[in-house]
This record gives structure tokens, sequence and C-alpha cells, in this order.
């Protein structure tokens, strides 16, 4: 009966290390790790937030 199963390489597949830092970011390139500003850096949030736009209302009865 053949086998479906292919035969295993002698050594392990070799990759590369895992990056410095926590897992799921991107990495944080130096002159954002200095203190420089990129395009990339938030703006301070000194300014007050922008009030929620809405749509307003419908003319006439509801329902």
């Amino acid at each position: 009966m053949v086998s479906c199963q292919h035969e295993k390489p002698e050594k392990p597949e070799v990759r590369d290390p895992p990056p410095d830092g926590p897992p799921g970011l991107a990495p944080v390139p130096d002159e954002q790790k200095r203190g420089g500003r990129t395009d990339t850096t938030p703006v301070p949030t000194d300014a007050p937030a922008r009030p929620e736009v809405r749509d307003p209302p419908p003319d006439g009865p509801i329902g």
C-alpha cells in the first residue's frame, strides 16, 4: 500500500531567529527610539476631540 506521508528531511529547516520585542508589533525605527518625530508619530492630544457628527433626523412621522 502506498503511504501519503512524505519522507522527513534529515536536518530540520533553519529559520531566522525571532525579532526582539513583543510579538505582533511592527519594529520601531531608530529615529523613534531616540525621540525623533516621524510621519507615523501620533499628534499630541492637547487639541479637543472633534464632536461626533451624526445625520439629522428624518422629516415626517417615524414608523
